[in-house]
C-alpha cells in the first residue's frame, strides 16, 4: 500500500490527468506529467515506498526506468514500463492546456 508522499510539499506533486507505473514488486512508482496549478506539466517523479520519499528524476539524462528522450508537457496519457529495459514509454494525450 502507497503512503503519502514526505516531500517535497504537496502543492508541487498535485496534479490530475497524468500516468504512473509501478515496478519492483510496487516498491517504487514513476510519475508523469498531468495538469498542476500552473498548467501542464512535464516532470518526472519516483516515489520509493520503501523509504516513503519522493525523487524528482531527470528522463532525459538518467539511465534505467527513466533513461531516454523527455516527452513534452501533456494531460489524460499512459505510460507502462517496457520488460527488463524497465524504460518508461509514454503514449498519447493532450498536449494542450484544459479548456
Amino acid at each position: 500500500m502507497l503512503r503519502p508522499p514526505a516531500t517535497p510539499d504537496a502543492a508541487t506533486l498535485a496534479r490530475a490527468d497524468h500516468c504512473a507505473a509501478a515496478y519492483d514488486n510496487l516498491d517504487t512508482m514513476l510519475v508523469h506529467g498531468g495538469r498542476g496549478q500552473a498548467g501542464l506539466l512535464d516532470d518526472l517523479w519516483s516515489w520509493d515506498n520503501l523509504r516513503s520519499q519522493w525523487e524528482q528524476l531527470d528522463g532525459a539524462h538518467s539511465e534505467g526506468p527513466a533513461g531516454g528522450m523527455r516527452p513534452a508537457a501533456r494531460r489524460g496519457h499512459a505510460c507502462a514500463l517496457l520488460g527488463a529495459t524497465r524504460q518508461l514509454m509514454v503514449l498519447g494525450g493532450r498536449c494542450a492546456p484544459a479548456p
